[in-house]
Order: structure tokens, then sequence, then C-alpha cells
């Protein structure tokens, strides 16, 4: 899985469209907490990393968030 690569996981029983922004190989976030991918939707990233990084600084300076900044500039 790359970063800008969307991918699909379970969340309180549905499945739900996420965008991979980061890889870490440790988290703070406790393993419980965490969702595993269920289905990987792109063999290539559809944003780059100076893309989500740009649309990161976008969310943050306009109080919107992250999720649907990114999708929203998907293209398509």
């Amino acid at each position: 899985v790359s970063v800008g690569s969307r991918v699909e996981v379970s969340f309180a029983n549905r499945r739900l469209v996420a965008m991979v922004v980061a890889l870490k190989s440790n988290s703070q976030v406790p393993e419980n907490k965490m969702k595993p991918i269920t289905h990987i939707i792109d063999n290539e990233p559809v944003l780059s990393a100076q893309h989500i990084a740009f649309l990161r600084f976008t969310a943050q300076y306009y109080c919107h968030p992250l999720g649907e900044t990114l999708f929203t500039a998907l293209p398509g």
C-alpha cells in the first residue's frame, strides 16, 4: 500500500473508503483502536505526497475535515 492510495476499512459494521496519508512502523494509537485494511482499491496512488501535504494545510487553514478535503480533491 502507498501514501495516496485509497483503501477499504471496516468501521462500525460498515465498509468505508479511506485514504492512506502516512506510513508508520510505530504508532501511539493502541492496536485495538486501529482498523485493518480489508481491501486496497488503487494499485497506484491517486494523490501524490505533495498533494496530500497541500490538502492537509488547506483542511487545517479552513478548519475542515481532512478526509472530506482529500476526497473532494480526487480526480473524476
